[in-house]
């Protein structure tokens, strides 16, 4: 019950594209989320077969949006190998489940190169998911955070300004 509720919270309280003061975060709603134009192409070929989600299709269109291949599904286990093989690429894109989304695994994700995204699921699945990716979006590295409800993106970039965006999930694309 408490679910529904914060998705209609959601649904009212969030901003559409033109509630937004970011031409970055602007760009990203007008052209990927509430373009209808190639919605029938909701590729996922970008998208590994372990991350089996409803919203894949938004997903890769956000990773094509930016120029990125592919996302790399992050466990607790292989979150420090990445450190380990930090990437040369000037972007990266992750995919954190919010059971195993700590600050040490956050760190290395936004380390990774100078434009790293971080797709976190479930973000309002429970009162613990909701008030960890509170937690994760005031973490020093991430310097834009946008929240679409049923998952929410953490990016380090090159900025001084630290923005929190919450937008409205495209239902009427399903």
């Amino acid at each position: 019950m408490r679910y529904i509720f914060d998705l209609v919270h959601h649904f009212l309280t969030a901003n559409s594209r033109h509630g937004t003061h970011s031409p970055f975060v602007y760009s990203l709603a007008e052209q990927v989320l509430y373009n209808k134009t190639n919605i029938s192409n909701r590729n996922k070929q970008e998208l590994p077969n372990s991350l089996n989600l409803p919203y894949n299709w938004l997903i890769s269109r956000i990773l094509k949006h930016w120029g990125m291949r592919s996302v790399l599904v992050v466990d607790s286990l292989n979150a420090f190998k990445i450190g380990y093989q930090k990437s040369k690429a000037r972007k990266s894109a992750f995919y954190l489940p919010i059971e195993h989304a700590t600050d040490q695994a956050l760190s290395v994700c936004l380390a990774a190169s100078p434009f790293s995204a971080v797709f976190i699921g479930r973000i309002y699945s429970s009162a613990i998911t909701k008030r960890q990716w509170q937690h994760l979006k005031e973490h020093p590295s991430v310097s834009l955070s946008i929240d679409l409800f049923h998952f929410g993106i953490l990016i380090q970039k090159d900025t001084k300004q630290v923005e929190h965006f919450k937008l409205r999930f495209p239902y009427f694309f399903k």
